[in-house]
């Protein structure tokens, strides 16, 4: 299963449609969980539920990666990082007393660009 983008509907409608078993079976997963819509922190909550899962990192997981690391955003949020970041700051995975997640300054600069920003709402 590859290019989720953030669908977690559609993520667990695909599990379900094949039977899934988290227990028992495997998923190889191809990448490009992260960026589109904004459940990505759903969809990966999910995919870490499944015992036997090969996960091969994508182009826009390497993104967030980056910015995670550098606060800079590889393709400068035009690709869907914006709804990525959305997703875990709604729950509750980001907070600007919490130096090892963003810095208090950098969570203040996403905050007000969610605020001005029609890609995305907190």
């Amino acid at each position: 299963m590859g290019d989720v983008h953030g669908a977690h509907k559609a993520l667990l409608q695909c599990l379900e449609a094949v039977g899934f078993d988290y227990r028992i079976d495997t998923l190889i997963q191809l990448g490009d969980v992260v960026d589109g819509y904004a459940e990505v922190y759903e969809c990966v909550e999910t995919l870490l539920k499944i015992k036997n899962l090969i996960a091969i990192r994508g182009n826009h997981d390497d993104w967030f990666r980056r910015f995670l690391m550098t606060y800079v955003h590889p393709a400068l949020w035009t690709q869907g990082g914006m709804a990525t970041l959305a997703s875990y700051l709604k729950n509750g995975c980001a907070r600007p007393d919490d130096p090892a997640i963003l810095s208090p300054d950098i969570f203040q600069y996403l905050i007000k660009s969610f605020l001005s920003s029609s890609v995305c709402t907190i």
